[in-house]
């Protein structure tokens, strides 16, 4: 029996090490790949806020979006009546005379995206080397960093504060990165659980910079707040979608979905149309090319797949779902695939009103409470759907964070922080309320 066991060991070494360097490779080939690809440049396209004064205008902008070359929907505002369009040099000329003949009123956000992505993320400073070189990573929330920087601050606070922190790799992206989740927990009795993820959509960058933000607060700013750890548990995966992160950081500023090989030319999924929940219905694509291409099946993602898996295995514990997205300053609460709200609707309501109005009165910073078919659009396969419906979470949220379209996806880094203090006073606003007035 020893020597079977042995013999097993010996196995499992060998394979783990085979394993190792089949994922040092794949990542190998992937930079290089990478490194070989020009950068996408976004010089002279324009953003252009689109005014709609009923719904026949707002269908027509929807259509131009969907059928002009070159036209690309960011996001939409107060009630869906004002729209961003990202709009190439090429299709100028072809939009605003499709909207000035509809009597559609617009005008022009940023003039060059270009400049927007020059600005939007300096170079680290020599006291940013200093900050690596004392505290043991590179993070100071003052940048956007590369998903090697975000995935060490995970290992950093795993190996730092091991009586609380506990990092699981739950599995890897289709490039053959890792996806780490972090439980923050001072152990003894079980107790409800707080879900948080970011960076589904690869250019969204400021969500994965306010989780990491928020797990500062968490774990090294700990005893400003224990209750927060003495009284939940806390598991956070900062980047649902690391290759698609990386991606934007390397090759395309604006990129927004995985980086899955597809059967023809087109890569990757939007994931955040990927889940099973009413999967394909609303508000997705079965076009490959599409950016809301929902995938050949449900899960068909790693990512979504490995997430999913996690969260079902805990699903007894997890009581609060939360999902950072960007842009928009809203708190969306489901349904998002159809128009009805859920049963318990108002007690949804009530617990993200009280993170709206936390979050709200750190800079009186406005964020629209409601769901995403009121809010925004209708569209089916998402995360905070899923983890209703599906995994059983009562409470569920999609945030947008800042902001409202002076800058859209590009937001400069000096507000990674203002953004980051404003969500942290959100969360702990409505895990108070949580932790004092809901039973579980």
């Amino acid at each position: 029996m020893a020597k079977k066991c042995a013999d097993r060991r010996t196995f499992d070494r060998k394979m783990s090490a085979r394993l190792v360097a089949v994922a040092v490779l794949l990542a190998a080939a992937v930079a290089a790949e990478e490194a070989a690809t020009p950068e996408v440049s976004y010089e002279h396209f324009r953003l252009l806020r689109v005014q709609v004064a009923d719904k026949e205008q707002m269908a027509a902008v929807f259509r131009l979006s969907m059928e002009l070359d070159g036209v690309q929907l960011w996001a939409t505002h107060n009630m869906s009546t004002q729209l961003d369009l990202l709009v190439a040099p090429t299709a100028w000329t072809n939009i605003t005379t499709e909207l000035n003949q509809s009597g559609i009123k617009y005008s022009i956000i940023i003039e060059n995206l270009q400049d927007s992505i020059r600005n939007e993320n300096p170079p680290m400073e020599p006291e940013e080397e200093e900050w690596e070189n004392r505290s043991g990573h590179r993070l100071t929330w003052k940048r956007y960093h590369h998903y090697k920087d975000i995935e060490s601050y995970v290992d950093y606070l795993a190996n730092t504060y091991p009586e609380i922190c506990q990092m699981e790799v739950i599995g890897q992206t289709s490039e053959g990165r890792p996806l780490k989740v972090l439980k923050i927990s001072t152990g003894g009795a079980a107790k409800p659980a707080v879900w948080i993820d970011g960076g589904i959509h690869a250019r969204e960058w400021i969500a994965p910079a306010t989780v990491t933000y928020l797990l500062l607060q968490l774990v090294e700013f700990r005893h400003d707040h224990p209750w927060l750890i003495d009284d939940l548990d806390w598991y956070v995966l900062p980047v649902v979608n690391p290759d698609g992160y990386e991606y934007s950081h390397t090759t395309d500023r604006l990129w927004r979905k995985t980086r899955s090989a597809g059967d023809g030319q087109c890569v990757g999924v939007d994931a955040n149309r990927n889940f099973d929940s009413h999967w394909l219905e609303v508000g997705a694509s079965s076009d490959p090319c599409s950016s809301i291409y929902a995938g050949s099946r449900p899960f068909s993602e790693p990512e979504t797949k490995a997430m999913t898996d996690f969260i079902l295995s805990r699903r007894d514990e997890i009581k609060v779902y939360l999902t950072l997205h960007s842009y928009g300053q809203m708190w969306l609460v489901p349904w998002g695939y159809k128009a009805d709200k859920p049963d318990d609707y108002y007690d949804m309501y009530v617990l993200a009103e009280q993170g709206v109005e936390a979050l709200e009165r750190v800079r009186n910073t406005d964020y629209l409470l409601g769901t995403a078919d009121e809010l925004i659009y209708t569209s089916s396969g998402g995360s905070d759907d899923w983890a209703k419906e599906k995994a059983g979470i009562k409470y569920a949220y999609t945030v947008e964070l800042p902001d409202t379209g002076r800058y859209g996806f590009v937001l400069p880094a000096a507000h990674i922080e203002l953004v980051g203090q404003e969500v942290w006073e959100g969360v702990k606003g409505m895990m108070l309320y949580f932790t004092k007035n809901i039973s579980v």
